[in-house]
């Protein structure tokens, strides 16, 4: 079995079968198992969960999720903290206490939530719609009805549903007609739609569902039509054609006799510079064609360079890797390598980007190689005084002063010992145990940077298994955000990554393109962008 595996196993003589967290466990991590006439009962650390034995039969899985709201005074289950009470239920240990449940308490809430659309943002602001419309609601303040300029389609749908019982567990399914092709479901109490097609009208159709999974009927709002801007409408097209017409109509008539007497001096013009053009082009393409070529080999250079993240998994529990260049080949590399019981692995950041900084990052991940090997594949801080001294000759040798180098996060971890050696030259590492983040600080000179001698130190901590460790150069950090016009910075990247821990590393790589693309909108990407995490 592999590292990380885990749920509940069911064996039917002849086959295995799991379930686990993707199939709708709490979690992987199970304390209990209890299974009276109809249900069987998984204890987690984050509740209890109850499986139809019926349906389970049938080639189902129907979960039904018991935590804070339905009475457990913890979510973390005590291991084999269960007891039959002889009757109609049983008794649960859990760290908050012990609770008691009864079979014949436990009922499906068949009444549905109330729901309805409770108010609409513009831009993500309050509007006073009467401004808008005549027609309003005096009770939502909403019109009956909606038509917006084509600038104003960034819309905010808020809704409420009422559930007396686990009023926490509504959740609730909406789509947009006009847009979307199916339901959204999610426990959010607001539906952001931005960049609304002109030219369309919207309805929101809503509904809502309590925690026993009772649907309520639909709710649909007022028609909202987004009106198209005045050149995309069909007068103007047709405006605009007949006033192009008339003008190619007057100047042809007024230029043709002109046209006629300087024809064939014309014609010969134009032969010979459509000769010489045509040259001229087949230099420039042909330029071009060298530059992308040359580029492109770059670039499939520079990726050869880096492992693949299967090499990480290979001896770790888990890896991502986020990286994304500025432009076809990045200042930015990562670095990898596995000898004996030790893996040597870094995070860099070089002068400058594009192809200077590819050139940068070529140098100094040769010096880095080589200074691996010469230490054995110990020491962190030995190595980087090496590659130091390796980057300062390269760039000495030429007269003219050069000041380039790089920022790196080196560390080397005992597989056998779980000790994690770590020295940096400006970039820190991080890692992510018992729920705590912990900030590995570097040395404060860079790479290449300094002629004199520069001394690295290590530091080495004791990790656990299932400890995050995550590293990051500064390109996600100081990117700007489309509509803040801010830097994301490192205090929210630690932020997300350190709520997502324990997500599959899969997931969190997909999050931080997600976020990325989203934060930096339409505005131009600042710097090369690399993070890279890895679970013991």
């Amino acid at each position: 079995m592999e590292h990380g595996i885990a749920g509940v196993f069911h064996y039917d003589g002849s086959n295995i079968k799991q379930i686990k967290e993707t199939d709708g466990v709490s979690s992987n991590l199970i304390y209990v198992l209890y299974a009276d006439s109809d249900y069987l009962w998984i204890g987690t650390n984050l509740g209890l969960d109850r499986l139809s034995l019926a349906e389970y039969s049938k080639g189902k899985i129907d979960l039904r999720h018991y935590g804070s709201s339905e009475g457990l005074p913890d979510l973390e289950i005590n291991l084999n903290g269960v007891l039959a009470d002889g009757y109609d239920g049983f008794w649960i240990a859990t760290n908050g206490g012990l609770a008691h449940y009864q079979k014949s308490l436990d009922k499906i809430n068949n009444i549905p939530p109330k729901v309805s659309i409770t108010n609409l943002l513009l831009r993500s602001q309050p509007t006073p719609w009467a401004d808008y419309a005549s027609d309003i609601d005096e009770l939502t303040g909403l019109p009956s009805q909606l038509k917006l300029s084509y600038w104003q389609n960034h819309l905010t749908f808020e809704f409420a549903g009422v559930s007396f019982k686990n009023p926490q567990g509504v959740k609730y399914a909406w789509f947009l007609e006009g847009l979307d092709n199916s339901w959204v479901e999610s426990k959010n109490r607001q539906a952001v739609y931005s960049n609304l097609q002109p030219g369309k009208t919207y309805r929101l159709h809503l509904k809502a569902a309590n925690s026993d999974g009772i649907w309520s009927g639909e709710v649909i709002s007022m028609p909202i039509y987004i009106a198209p801007p005045f050149w995309a409408t069909w007068w103007f097209r047709l405006l605009s054609i007949i006033a192009i017409g008339l003008l190619i109509y007057w100047y042809v008539n007024r230029r043709i006799q002109y046209l006629k007497e300087r024809q064939e001096e014309l014609e010969a013009m134009v032969e010979q510079r459509t000769v010489e053009l045509r040259e001229q082009l087949d230099i420039v393409d042909d330029k071009n064609r060298q530059i992308m070529d040359s580029i492109m080999y770059a670039k499939f250079l520079q990726t050869s360079m880096l492992p693949s993240v299967d090499d990480f998994k290979k001896y770790f529990n888990d890896a991502f890797i986020f990286y994304r260049p500025k432009d076809f080949v990045s200042g930015d590399f990562y670095w990898f390598c596995h000898h004996k019981n030790v893996s040597v692995f870094a995070v860099a950041d070089c002068t400058g980007h594009g192809v200077p900084g590819a050139i940068v990052s070529v140098i100094c991940e040769n010096a880095l190689r080589n200074a691996v090997k010469e230490c054995d594949y110990q020491n962190p801080a030995q190595i980087l005084t090496i590659t130091n001294a390796h980057v300062v000759e390269f760039f000495t040798q030429s007269q003219k002063s050069i000041h380039d180098g790089m920022e790196i996060a080196l560390a080397i971890f005992n597989h056998h010992t779980l000790e994690l050696d770590f020295s940096g030259a400006k970039l820190p590492l991080y890692y992510i145990s018992g729920g705590e983040v912990v900030k590995l600080k570097p040395d404060i000179y860079r790479i290449g940077w300094d002629k004199e001698k520069v001394l690295y130190n290590n530091q080495r901590v004791k990790l656990s298994k299932n400890d995050l460790i995550f590293a990051f150069t500064d390109g996600f950090c100081d990117q700007f955000g489309a509509e803040t016009g801010q830097k994301f910075s490192s205090a929210r990247l630690k932020s997300l990554l350190v709520d997502n821990n324990q997500q599959p590393h899969t997931y969190i790589e997909q999050l931080l393109s997600i976020t990325f693309d989203q934060w930096r909108g339409f505005t131009e990407q600042t710097d090369d962008v690399l993070v890279m995490g890895i679970k013991v």
